[in-house]
């Protein structure tokens, strides 16, 4: 068993009961995804522990503070109650591997430990000797997201995580789906395991008592949510209302949702309004009267549901004309910094924000506005 393995094989992995533990001196856990490393590191610890692993000792060191004497001390020490192997965990260890790494490659061929250290790592790069020797006499585990080569370059392997996603959900939610059914799922959420166990979840009340997952069940229980909160948002956006859009913005975000993801439905549904204000400047220059449902509709505001120009057109007076004829600018704006200065999680979050603000009610413009987009 020592060497590289993927998450996904770890956790397939029977072990029979009657097989012997695995005892690597040194097991790590490298990789983004936190579902996978959560399942990679308790299917570890049963294979390392045994039966007993509840019972088993099992010490937690704090990276930032230990030291490796700390380390070899406790792996070098039996517990006072007795059992078998003992395993020695740390979280986020990227800068204990950095400045021990010559003690971890001594420890990690050692042929008759004592007990098994296991490091959480975000990084683990294959050109190091550390990388060579847990490779050989140890055991390391990828928990990303798996891959497969494509010409030269890597690209999602779809295949396994389609596998996966079939398998998981039968085993541990007793779901019943086919290939393409799994495909739609994986295509709404992404692959980010912890969001697929989630969603699944969710299918189980809607599947129930039949427990099988149909393309529109998946629609209605992930997609339907997802689109129907996206059309939420930037309704409130656009009425003005800052504090059920900024609400809907930090659900789509903790759901997982990318504000990049989120930026592009709302620039399409607020260009529409910015499109209208310049049909009604059109107007106003040639003379003609003034028609702001017809602005709408070129704009491409459709006439359904029933009330839909009804709705747009009080959100178009809500904007105003000064803050509808700036959208253009304040989401050319918005979309180059996500794509730069602002593509970082939390930069991109307070990107959104200041534009559901600019368009808050308590935000207009307090000079009276006397055109047809603002009265």
């Amino acid at each position: 068993m020592p060497g590289l393995k993927h998450a996904l094989d770890l956790m397939e992995g029977n072990q029979p009961a009657d097989a012997p533990l695995i005892s690597p001196a040194l097991c790590v856990l490298f990789g983004e995804d936190w579902f996978l490393r959560r399942q990679a590191h308790a299917r570890l610890c049963a294979l390392v522990l045994g039966a007993e692993a509840d019972e088993a000792p099992l010490i937690t060191l704090d990276p930032a503070v230990a030291t490796w004497r700390d380390v070899a001390d406790e792996l070098g020490t039996r517990s006072l109650f007795g059992g078998g192997r003992k395993l020695v965990q740390m979280s986020g260890a990227d800068g204990f591997v950095s400045k021990y790494r010559d003690e971890l490659e001594r420890w990690a061929v050692t042929s008759k430990p004592a007990g098994t250290l296991l490091l959480e790592v975000d990084s683990w790069l294959p050109t190091t000797r550390l990388y060579k020797c847990v490779e050989e006499h140890g055991q390391a585990v990828d928990c990303r997201a798996p891959q497969r080569t494509q010409g030269k370059r890597k690209v999602l392997d779809e295949t396994r995580v389609l596998k996966w996603l079939q398998q998981w959900g039968e085993a541990e939610h007793h779901l019943q789906m086919t290939t393409e059914v799994a495909r739609e799922i994986l295509q709404l959420v992404g692959a980010e395991f912890g969001r697929l166990h989630l969603e699944l979840q969710k299918l189980v009340l809607y599947a129930h008592p039949h427990h099988r997952v149909t393309r529109e069940l998946v629609h209605e229980a992930i997609g339907g949510w997802r689109g129907q909160t996206t059309w939420e948002l930037t309704d409130a956006a656009a009425e003005g209302n800052a504090a059920d859009a900024l609400r809907q913005l930090d659900r789509l975000l903790q759901a997982g949702e990318s504000a990049q993801m989120l930026f592009g439905g709302m620039s399409w549904a607020l260009r529409r309004f910015a499109d209208a204000t310049r049909d009604i400047e059109r107007q106003e220059r040639q003379g003609t009267p003034v028609d702001l449902r017809r602005s709408l509709e070129r704009a491409g505001v459709r006439p359904w549901p029933r009330d839909a120009l009804e709705l747009a057109e009080r959100q178009l007076r809500q904007l105003g004309r000064q803050r509808a004829g700036q959208l253009h600018h304040w989401l050319l704006e918005a979309d180059l910094a996500l794509k730069g200065t602002h593509s970082a999680p939390a930069r991109s979050r307070w990107m959104l924000e200041r534009l559901l603000v600019l368009l808050s009610r308590q935000t207009r413009p307090a000079t009276a506005v006397t055109s047809a987009a603002a009265r």
